[in-house]
């Protein structure tokens, strides 16, 4: 993956065994990109006796080259993964970003729950016409924090330029 990708910097991957476990060995961030390739940075090896090699796997549930989500926040985002911050990065990354929940969206960010209309506490994301409508269109749904470790990195790298 490289520049002809759209690859942004900062974009951080698993690194996977590639006998189909799916275990994750490491993780890379990229930290420059040339035409047709780039380099990452490898942090969180989980065994030094198991380095990255060649022929390991990469994964990124919010990256791919082929194609673009187009992606729903849903639910209330608080700092340092607020709304406007976790929007920025996923576009950054070649998403688009839904203001509203419709048949085009392909997959669903869960924050936490939702303030009732009193102000006076919380309503389960579960609860909520709208996630009753995404259950209804059978759309993706992904919480936070299985993608957060893809934000993370992600947005440490788009602040800092």
């Amino acid at each position: 993956l490289g520049r002809r990708d759209m690859l942004p910097l900062g974009t951080t991957f698993e690194i996977i065994k590639p006998n189909g476990s799916g275990e994750v060995k490491a993780f890379g961030t990229v930290k420059s990109v040339q035409q047709d390739r780039a380099e990452l940075r490898i942090t969180g090896l989980k065994d030094r006796f198991d380095p990255v090699l060649p022929g390991d796997m990469i994964r990124n549930d919010l990256y791919s080259p082929e194609m673009k989500h187009n992606i729903f926040l849903m639910g209330r985002f608080s700092y340092p993964y607020t709304k406007p911050i976790v929007t920025r990065i996923l576009e950054t990354l070649g998403n688009e970003v839904a203001s509203e929940l419709g048949p085009g969206v392909d997959l669903i960010i869960l924050g936490q729950d939702t303030i009732n209309a009193e102000g006076s506490g919380f309503v389960p994301l579960a609860e909520t016409d709208e996630f009753k409508q995404a259950q209804f269109l059978r759309v993706e749904m992904a919480p936070l924090s299985k993608v957060r470790q893809y934000l993370r990195l992600s947005g440490e790298m788009t602040s800092a330029r």
